[in-house]
């Protein structure tokens, strides 16, 4: 977990949403975290039995109705399992509009590693042990990436824009002005002023830096592989 700002009035994870609507989710391993994790096929909706499937999308349509019922605006969902639904989410909402944010593996897995024990220490009802957290994290990031690489076929080209973290830090407006055009959004002027000026809030921000050991790090090489050539990483 990099150190950003949490509270009532930040954006966060609609999974947690989708998790109290009694939708299936691998978010509920939160709340016995030494136990064998439920739900890891919801990170590729492919893989989910055909009952899950239809509970969580009937969890997620009253969701997103709720939020538009007062105010019809544009939703933007932003939880990393839906990832391995983006097929899914194109069919439930035909008009949705998909961006992908790859990031280096050797910051993605020591992130997701440190985020699942601050989540399981607050929310769990044991005490976690962390045992076999290392494989969960391989094993959840190859889930969710298996279903997405087959589900991303099934969307239109000007519906999907990938993106790195890298270049998104570097340069956040200019990134965001091609989001914009590359997805039609609409006119990025009235955005701009308000971007620069989160961005000039988040000056002083610093990230977590990450050093892995060097077995971990082979491993994480060997296991992600594909991801890395896919996404263009080396061994930086």
């Amino acid at each position: 977990m990099d150190n950003m700002a949490a509270g009532w009035n930040h954006p966060q994870e609609d999974e947690f949403a989708l998790m109290n609507l009694g939708a299936p989710s691998i978010y509920t391993r939160i709340a016995f975290p030494n136990m064998p994790p439920e739900y890891l096929n919801t990170l590729d909706i492919n893989e989910m039995p055909a009952a899950d499937r239809e509970r969580w999308g009937q969890a997620l349509t009253q969701f997103v109705r709720t939020l538009t019922y007062d105010k019809e605006k544009q939703i933007v969902l932003k939880s990393p399992p839906h990832t391995g639904r983006v097929g899914e989410l194109a069919k439930l909402f035909p008009g949705a509009k998909f961006i992908h944010i790859a990031r280096n593996p050797y910051d993605v897995f020591p992130s997701t590693r440190r985020l699942w024990p601050s989540l399981d220490e607050v929310q769990g009802f044991q005490f976690p042990k962390n045992e076999h957290l290392d494989e969960f994290v391989f094993e959840a990031f190859d889930v969710m990436y298996r279903g997405y690489e087959a589900q991303r076929a099934e969307i239109d080209a000007e519906r999907l824009y990938e993106i790195r973290y890298e270049d998104l830090v570097q340069d956040p407006v200019g990134e965001v002005r091609r989001i914009y055009a590359a997805l039609d959004l609409g006119d990025f002027e009235p955005v701009r002023e308000k971007l620069e000026a989160y961005v000039r809030s988040q000056k002083d921000y610093v990230k977590n830096r990450h050093e892995l050991e060097p077995e971990l790090k082979a491993e994480i090489r060997r296991r992600w592989a594909g991801y890395f050539e896919r996404y263009g990483y080396g061994d930086e």
